[in-house]
């Protein structure tokens, strides 16, 4: 069976996270790990961007056109997290509210983001509400 079919097949039998992984050793210093494919790579947390400029645009053309070792690759995954309550009481606690109505308004949609958890706002087709980016980039280790 290949290799692409086995790892399918956890994923199927909905096996521990840690088992689809191939990691053999973290380095906490540089933030790196190192995989059993020979592969060296990261991963980090981002908030999702809703719009970008010309300078967010070259930034991003900056690390995408790095002289990546060949077999390198990039994924970008945007996800769900039920875990907004911080956001939100950020929200409320950043404003002040002297008006009854502009804090209800607040309310409401605290309450409108927190459904879109669970359910698509508006169109019964949209996404729901994203509020996390994850990135991982690995490149193949010399020698391997």
């Amino acid at each position: 069976m290949s290799e692409f079919l086995a790892s399918r097949e956890k994923l199927v039998r909905h096996e521990s996270v840690s088992n689809l992984f191939s990691e053999l050793a973290y380095d906490p210093d540089s933030q790196l790990i190192y995989c059993e494919d020979g592969m060296l790579g990261f991963v980090f947390r981002c908030s999702p961007m809703s719009a970008a400029d010309d300078s967010v645009t070259m930034q991003l053309a900056g690390v995408l056109s790095q002289d990546w070792p060949k077999d390198s690759y990039m994924q970008w995954h945007l996800f769900s997290s039920p875990d907004i309550a911080r956001n939100l009481n950020n929200m409320m606690r950043l404003r002040n509210y002297t008006d009854d109505l502009l804090y209800a308004a607040a309310l409401e949609r605290s309450a409108f983001l927190e459904k879109g958890l669970s359910s698509p706002l508006g169109d019964e087709n949209a996404p729901l509400v994203k509020d996390t980016v994850s990135a991982n980039k690995s490149a193949p280790v010399a020698g391997n």
